[in-house]
């Protein structure tokens, strides 16, 4: 029996599917995906393939909200009031379950995007709206996040299910959290460097931070960005490993 069961997601709807095809084969390593919305990138023909497509594969599908920032990829954090919020969030997820019913798939869960998603981890109106959308939203959606965080405490306060994500391809800081993306040594793009550091974190090992300490980090599920040019090879990487190291892909549950 193995001894380790891991999910593995990643954010995809976010470039043209006419322009990298080859992206949806990420579909074949992961066990669940983010898909956009088009509010920080996507188009409603990538995301119904995208949504079709892990559905056939069996890949759980999740929604991933950003605030409305094309031009910065939804990067650039907004002072949006809570109702703006709310809406935004509702609207979203709104269009994401309603193609996911017409090729008959169901949300599974909902990761925020970019500034969203560091803003609700770190500041308490954002993480408030996130979580009372959450509790309004028709049936439960499991929340992906980071272990330890604003949200995760207001999350658990509520009974809603937090599922701790932590990254093979960024770096980390000696406190666990991520080194911020203007750094130069943020990004690893190294895919041995990578998938080595998801298997140290899946299996309770100690990873090295930039500043060469050594910390330990807990995670439900990996997360691959598939905005990389290398996306594709270290999902390839990180499936093989895993299937080395005898740990099931496996997608969280309620």
């Amino acid at each position: 029996m193995a001894k380790y069961r891991i999910d593995v997601n990643c954010d995809m709807g976010e470039i043209a599917y006419e322009e990298a095809p080859h992206l949806i084969r990420l579909l074949d390593f992961i066990s669940s995906c983010n898909v956009a919305t088009g509010f920080h990138a996507g188009d409603p023909h990538t995301i119904l393939q995208t949504i079709r497509q892990a559905h056939q594969r069996n890949v759980a599908i999740g929604v991933h909200p950003s605030y409305p920032d094309r031009p910065g990829f939804g990067r650039i954090s907004m002072d949006q009031s809570e109702s703006e919020l709310y809406a935004s969030l509702y609207y979203q997820t709104s269009a994401l379950s309603g193609l996911c019913s017409s090729v008959g798939a169901r949300l599974q869960h909902l990761k925020l995007h970019g500034a969203l998603y560091h803003d609700a981890h770190h500041k308490e109106k954002v993480a408030q709206v996130v979580i009372r959308f959450l509790l309004d939203w028709p049936y439960p959606l499991l929340l992906y996040g980071q272990k330890g965080s604003l949200l995760e405490k207001r999350a658990r306060e509520e009974g809603i299910v937090y599922i701790a994500e932590e990254f093979l391809d960024r770096r980390y800081n000696s406190d666990g959290t991520l080194v911020a993306r203007n750094h130069d040594k943020a990004i690893i793009s190294d895919p041995d460097e990578a998938v080595a550091q998801a298997i140290n974190i899946i299996k309770g090992n100690r990873i090295k931070t930039v500043d060469d300490a050594h910390i330990l980090l807990e995670a439900q599920t990996i997360c691959i960005h598939g905005d990389h040019s290398y996306a594709l090879t270290l999902a390839q990487q990180l499936h093989a490993s895993l299937d080395r190291e005898n740990i099931v892909l496996t997608p969280p549950g309620l």
